[in-house]
């Protein structure tokens, strides 16, 4: 399987732009619509191929799912807990909105 690039960077940037503060990055490979599209098996420019190589006749073992990978889902789990901890504890949508945008305007030079 061939290692993809790492879009939390990215994700989370998303998220400042919308004043949104996330609590944990989780990375994990998920099923890409490659595998169900139904042109997989003889596709030669798919995600299939890209990882197994061309002309892979891949089986359902070969699937990439975030549900196979437990490092992922318990980290998933935890960082579900996390932001329950969160909203449940005094959670101020106010102050986590102007944190996230002085940490923006911060980022591209607007305030020192």
């Amino acid at each position: 399987m061939c290692a993809l690039p790492d879009f939390q960077d990215q994700i989370e940037l998303m998220c400042m732009y919308n004043f949104i503060e996330p609590v944990a990055k989780v990375q994990g490979q998920g099923t890409a619509s490659c595998y169900t599209c139904g042109f997989g098996d003889t596709c030669e420019v798919g995600i299939p191929a890209f990882n197994h190589g061309p002309g892979i006749k891949y089986t359902e073992d070969m699937i990439p799912k975030v549900e196979k990978q437990p490092d992922v889902m318990a980290a998933a789990v935890e960082a579900g807990k996390l932001l329950g901890h969160r909203l449940n504890n005094g959670h101020d949508r106010t102050k986590v909105t102007n944190d996230v945008k002085e940490k923006l305007m911060a980022k591209f030079g607007m305030i020192e």
